[in-house]
């Protein structure tokens, strides 16, 4: 109904005033109540078919299909990948 998963649903009865908060807000909410927080990790805008991450790092262009990493006179990357490490997450499930 809202675009959220059942435990975004279920948040919104635990954390007060979640829903009026702005994206920023909520997720920093969130990772301080359940203790994870997301790496972001810059990748290829048309295919998922690189992740700007260890050789790749470096790169200004996608090494298989040739696509910009940033948008056009900014240094912001075009698309980026939210992950949360494995560690935390299998502590979160156990803790």
């Amino acid at each position: 109904m809202h675009g959220l998963d059942h435990v975004g649903f279920w948040l919104l009865g635990v954390i007060p005033n979640i829903a009026t908060q702005s994206l920023h807000k909520s997720r920093e909410l969130i990772n301080d109540c359940t203790g994870l927080s997301s790496i972001k990790y810059d990748c290829c805008h048309l295919t998922p078919c690189v992740c700007y991450f260890g050789e790749y790092e470096s790169y200004q262009e996608c090494a298989k299909c040739g696509a910009q990493r940033f948008a056009y006179h900014l240094k912001k990357p075009n698309k980026t990948f939210s992950y949360i490490p494995l560690e935390p997450r299998i502590r979160a499930i156990f803790g």
